[in-house]
């Protein structure tokens, strides 16, 4: 099996028995991870790789060592994604021009989604649904077209309004 790109970062085999959560596990079992990790945690093609039954990496899950391995194995892959997509997102990806079928130079390729989606990874405020919890209790002030203005504090929830909340607008917050 020929390494690939993605794959040559990975430990091989020796490296990982010199590892401490690898050291009680039996060779073959060494061996299945680090098969598991070449071809991207998929079980099916580590087991044809091996030559053995895809359930035998199931039954062997149930024995700790072996389960604690596969976690550091799955943290391992994790962390070699991660610095990957980090240095691709920051120095952009090498792109060929390629002009009437003959490659004529190259360029950094920058994918926008990918800063993104690694600065809400590693920046908790740029995440959807952050808020800070620190700001305290606010008020809001929502105008009725027939009552006025009424205040919403905690002792006046929403319930004690009425039915006619879809005619409800909220306007400037009011402080406490």
């Amino acid at each position: 099996m020929p390494p690939s790109a993605a794959t040559r970062n990975f430990p091989r085999i020796n490296e990982l028995k010199r590892i401490p959560v690898f050291k009680p596990l039996k060779p073959r079992q060494i061996h299945f991870i680090s098969v598991l990790l070449k071809n991207h945690f998929s079980v099916e093609k580590a087991s044809r790789y091996m030559k053995c039954d895809w359930r035998i990496h199931y039954i062997w899950l149930h024995k700790p060592e072996y389960k604690q391995a596969v976690e550091y194995a799955r943290d391992l892959v994790g962390d070699i994604l991660e610095s990957t997509m980090l240095g691709d997102a920051i120095e952009g990806h090498k792109s060929d021009i390629v002009y009437k079928g003959e490659v004529s130079g190259n360029f950094r390729e920058v994918f926008t989604s990918e800063r993104i989606a690694l600065l809400k990874g590693l920046k908790p405020q740029y995440r959807e649904g952050f808020s800070l919890n620190s700001v305290g209790p606010v008020a809001l002030a929502i105008s009725y077209p027939s009552s006025g203005n009424r205040a919403i504090t905690p002792d006046n929830s929403l319930s004690k309004l009425g039915n006619d909340l879809e005619e409800a607008k909220i306007i400037n917050p009011i402080k406490p």
